[in-house]
């Protein structure tokens, strides 16, 4: 498969080599040393993996796993097996989508089953990405840390630390090992942050085929940790300060932006939403499982204006998108056999495509691909 997701002949860095470098005077926590090392670990990863950037067809497709859940039951003969069907799963929908891009939106692993080998359940479930050539960035879930043999609700440390309270393999762990693959497009984000994978990629312009004169309209792609398994269950106050300061940003540079967020848990806004809208396209078996807390993300969302979709896991019964107040609000579909689930599994699509305007926006549908190979619930998200 041809790699198109990657670009050397460009003049603009991608956001994860930009964000680091200007935000200090945006977040006074922020130490000079911190920068260095965060800008040094940029330029490592633009040199090995590339900038993400629209294909020549100036398309740009990305599918959403979610909630695999590997390494359940190891000891028994379906816990296994279920791993295996999910790896089917995900080798079947990238053959079919041919995507430039995979977001795992948490969950990747059930960790209170894992005891020291949550690495060789990581490498399983990167699999075929790598098969595929497909690189990929990741957030977590509530349970890819939680500590081995809890099902339940367990004390919370606030703030992260090397390791986590309790649990076998930390994220930072799960991290580090993550961005030994040359494909993995993952950035651990402020250490003066709420959780770990807070961070934003670029999306940018195919210089050589932009309708726009080969520059066209970036789209930035932001994620949040949602916490869960070692952490509070909510995207923290300075995770949102820090999505406006990331914003706002890049409005000075680029402009009028659109692009998409993604994290686990869905935010108190998915409550209740699916009832009674007409705007809902999709499945909704499940009730909503909420963040335990509100702190504004929303709107500080319509305050900015740069996302047109919020993307979640966790609930495996919904795959639906409702739009609300002009913000889209979307579950991806349950495409791991680990974890419960009496659904067929599959993936969420995200087709972003250049505009031919003068104006260089970008328009974005989603559809539901199963591990049948059928599509269902396309919408229109921009």
């Amino acid at each position: 498969q041809e790699n198109r997701t990657t670009q050397t002949k460009t003049k603009t860095q991608d956001l994860s080599c930009v964000y680091v470098a200007d935000m200090s005077p945006h977040l006074s926590a922020w130490s000079a040393a911190t920068v260095v090392i965060l800008t040094c670990l940029c330029h490592d990863i633009e040199a090995r993996r590339g900038v993400l950037t629209f294909n020549q067809q100036n398309t740009f497709k990305i599918v959403q796993f979610t909630d695999q859940h590997y390494g359940e039951a190891e000891s028994t003969a379906w816990g296994p097996m279920q791993d295996r069907n999910s790896t089917h799963v995900m080798n079947d929908i990238l053959k079919w989508e041919k995507p430039d891009f995979v977001v795992f939106t948490g969950d990747q692993l059930t960790g209170n089953n894992i005891d020291a080998n949550a690495t060789a359940y990581w490498k399983e479930l990167v699999q075929p990405c790598i098969a595929h050539n497909v690189p990929w960035a990741f957030i977590f879930g509530n349970h890819d840390d939680m500590p081995l043999g809890n099902d339940t609700k367990h004390q919370y440390q606030v703030h992260h630390t090397d390791q986590a309270f309790n649990s076998t393999t930390s994220r930072q762990t799960l991290l580090k090992f993550d961005q030994t693959f040359n494909l993995s497009h993952t950035l651990q984000g402020p250490s003066n942050l709420f959780g770990v994978t807070n961070y934003a990629l670029m999306i940018h312009p195919n210089q050589d085929t932009s309708p726009v004169d080969g520059t066209g309209t970036p789209v930035p792609l932001y994620f949040l940790d949602s916490g869960g398994g070692t952490l509070p269950e909510y995207i923290h106050s300075g995770q949102v300060d820090w999505y406006k300061a990331t914003s706002n940003m890049l409005k000075a540079q680029y402009g009028d932006l659109k692009g998409l967020m993604f994290f686990h848990i869905p935010a108190q806004q998915y409550v209740g939403l699916y009832a009674d809208n007409s705007s809902c396209v999709g499945m909704h078996h499940d009730p909503v499982a909420a963040q335990t807390e509100d702190n504004g993300l929303y709107d500080a969302l319509h305050e900015q204006g740069d996302v047109v979709a919020t993307v979640v896991g966790h609930n495996h019964g919904n795959d639906w998108c409702c739009q609300q107040s002009g913000l889209w609000l979307c579950y991806g579909r349950h495409s791991g056999y680990g974890g419960y689930s009496d659904w067929t599994r599959g993936a969420r699509v995200f087709n972003i495509k250049q505009s031919t305007a003068g104006n260089a926006q970008v328009e974005i549908d989603s559809y539901v691909r199963l591990e049948d190979g059928t599509i269902v619930h396309f919408v229109s998200l921009l």
